[in-house]
């Protein structure tokens, strides 16, 4: 389940699917003031915090918020996946591209499926 101070950021058709990821790789999502050098960002668990961290700036609209989201969640993804392989990943690298295509690949076949 995702807060409703996020779904309601969501382009609607968007949020069932976010809450799924969510569910499947729990972060700690967080929408915070703009800042103008990053979109969001991603944090992983450590220093007391026991699940990863997802910051997104509060200016970004429907769709903005939805692809830095899953973004950020690709980031995790990798994360979790090195984690178990004990080797640092780079932050946009095969594995993080791969697990950033897994993530959007269900909206864009969605999507291409109501526009036809």
């Amino acid at each position: 389940m995702i807060d409703m101070s996020l779904r309601c950021r969501l382009p609607a058709a968007a949020a069932d699917y976010v809450a799924e990821v969510l569910r499947l790789h729990p972060c700690e999502v967080l929408v915070v003031p703009r800042r103008r050098t990053k979109l969001g960002d991603h944090r992983p668990p450590g220093r007391g915090r026991p699940r990863h961290r997802i910051t997104l700036n509060d200016d970004l609209n429907p769709y903005a918020l939805l692809t830095t989201l899953l973004h950020e969640v690709a980031h995790a993804a990798a994360w979790e996946q090195s984690r178990s392989h004990r080797r640092r990943q780079r932050p946009h690298g095969a594995e993080w591209q791969r697990q950033f295509a897994a993530l959007v690949g269900p909206l864009a076949h969605e999507i291409g499926r109501a526009h036809v």
